[in-house]
């Protein structure tokens, strides 16, 4: 024979008290939880910025070291802006520039052309179209000569460029190539004989030649303009042919060799004419 449970009136309402109290322990809980990682986070990013702005105090020699062991650990983003730490070492020291020289992103406008062997056919890329381990055309004490493509980057933020178009000429041949301000160009020194780097920002109409494909190119014209995206490459034998044109590449080869951060500094201390 069933028999009724007989309960106390008020058992729904205790029942609804109690799952009310439980409600608002835990949401303060969750409020108190919320509050503590809003904490945690701003503490995290007060270090940031404190690291970050120590990062910006170390000198031109401390700051390369720091960029180079980040890149050899695999962190490319280590908190530095070493364009902001050299502009710093060029108003103290005006000579800077002349004495070493060191770029990251030395980058390429995007119509940029590349000489690509690809299928044993010689063809040419815009180079948004180039990928890692494409064979790149450079010329090497004047032989051509494909290198391998080790690091690609694509710039696509917001952010506009500084870039410098050169228009070079020999008789009556014109080539152009446009490459951010702080790109290493190969120019030709007619008084030494022999080819030297030069930033872009650094080369002189009407007195610099560039190395191409058939011969010395004076240069005649330079245009400064602003434009977004811009695209950086490494190879290994640290230059390349773009638009028909040899200049600098950043060696990414040399990261991947057991020399010592003293050693590549050393050979990245590129002297400037």
């Amino acid at each position: 024979m069933n028999k009724s449970l007989n309960l106390p009136n008020n058992t729904s309402q205790n029942q609804s008290e109690n799952y009310m109290q439980m409600y608002l322990e835990m949401k303060n809980k969750y409020e108190i939880l919320e509050n503590e990682n809003k904490n945690l986070k701003n503490q995290i990013n007060q270090l940031m910025d404190k690291q970050n702005n120590q990062n910006q105090n170390l000198s031109f020699e401390d700051a390369l070291k720091f960029k180079l062991a980040n890149s050899i650990l695999g962190n490319n983003n280590p908190g530095l802006d070493l364009g902001s730490i050299i502009q710093r070492e060029k108003q103290n020291n005006p000579d800077f520039c002349n004495e070493r020289f060191f770029s990251w992103n030395c980058c390429f406008s995007k119509n940029t052309l590349i000489t690509v062997k690809e299928h044993n056919k010689i063809i040419k890329k815009c180079i948004p179209e180039i990928k890692i381990d494409d064979l790149v055309l450079t010329l090497i004490n004047g032989k051509k000569k494909f290198t391998k493509v080790k690091y690609f980057k694509v710039y696509d933020d917001d952010n506009e460029y500084k870039f410098y178009e050169f228009k070079c000429v020999s008789k009556d041949k014109v080539k152009m190539i446009t490459v951010t301000h702080n790109h290493i160009m190969i120019v030709y020194d007619k008084d030494m004989n022999e080819l030297k780097y030069k930033t872009a920002e650094n080369v002189i109409k009407n007195e610099d030649y560039f190395n191409t494909l058939d011969g010395l190119y004076q240069i005649k014209e330079i245009k400064i303009f602003d434009m977004k995206y811009k695209y950086a490459l490494g190879v290994d034998e640290g230059s390349i042919i773009a638009d028909d044109i040899l200049v600098s590449c950043l060696n990414m080869n040399d990261l991947n060799k057991n020399l010592s951060l003293n050693e590549l500094i050393k050979k990245y201390n590129i002297k400037i004419m």
